[in-house]
């Protein structure tokens, strides 16, 4: 019996979007060598295995740290499908917390190619098929397009303009339909979305036009604060991501103007 007295008791935390395994955390370990040295240590003992904290903490040192601070529920964001088996081995190492991940879909070149040539009920069946093989909670899209652009270069800055290398596609359209097949699918989650434009200014206006996109859908805005800048360049911009939650006004540098937002959407923010 634990003795709760004068102590605040709530329900455990989830992380909907964390990264916490695979090989991205990997890549991320290599890069700060020196937090082998410099992160707290867990010394490996009768109820505890040894482990690091830190920028990157270990397996083991994550389970501890989020269990320490009352999470009971991890959602990996990002899995790319060639590491989905990785992904899971770590995650199986990971103790306390349940896990489960998402796999990153938007930028696949099956789906794309299937969208491209308007077979919409084969695509749905690719991207049930990729879900099951990742053993995922359900899909993610980043920068939808976007990163398909950056192998010629280029990026994905509107959503209605046709992607570098195709001549029918959009990000409107992967959006579109990515959060149509998680709902056709019934997955759990509903499509994980990080929107175009991420980290610039005046990106506010994408995530409102995202929002209408998604008209009808379910969907899932990670990270909004950085979707939620107005100004016109980087001297002007500022936060607006109080209006942009209530999807609410403009970019311009002055006093705000008013935009639409038509969507129905059920739309949970991060």
């Amino acid at each position: 019996m634990i003795d709760a007295a004068g102590m605040i008791v709530m329900p455990g935390g989830v992380d909907v979007h964390t990264h916490v395994a695979g090989g991205a955390l990997n890549f991320a370990r290599g890069l700060v060598p020196e937090n082998q040295r410099a992160a707290r240590k867990f010394l490996h003992g009768l109820d505890r295995r040894a482990g690091l904290g830190g920028m990157t903490p270990t397996t083991f040192a994550t389970g501890y740290l989020y269990a320490g601070m009352g999470w009971t529920t991890v959602n990996e964001a990002a899995v790319p499908i060639l590491s989905a088996r990785h992904t899971h081995e770590e995650l199986h190492d990971i103790p306390i917390v349940d896990k489960t991940s998402l796999v990153l879909m938007a930028n696949n070149e099956f789906v794309l190619d299937l969208l491209e040539a308007g077979e919409a009920e084969r695509a749905k069946h690719v991207v049930a098929w990729l879900v099951g093989a990742a053993k995922a909670y359900g899909v993610k899209a980043v920068n939808p397009g976007g990163v398909e652009a950056w192998k010629w270069g280029k990026n994905a800055n509107t959503l209605h303009a046709p992607i570098e290398g195709y001549k029918k596609v959009t990000p409107a359209q992967i959006i579109a339909s990515l959060a149509s097949i998680a709902d056709d699918l019934k997955l759990p989650h509903p499509v994980h979305l990080h929107c175009n434009n991420l980290g610039v200014p005046g990106n506010f206006a994408t995530t409102i036009e995202t929002m209408n996109v998604l008209s009808g859908h379910r969907a899932h805005l990670a990270h909004l604060q950085f979707h939620a800048y107005g100004g016109d360049d980087w001297s002007t911009m500022r936060s607006i991501s109080s209006p942009a939650a209530s999807g609410g006004t403009s970019t311009s540098r002055t006093r705000p103007a008013a935009a639409s937002c038509r969507t129905s959407t059920r739309i949970g923010i991060w």
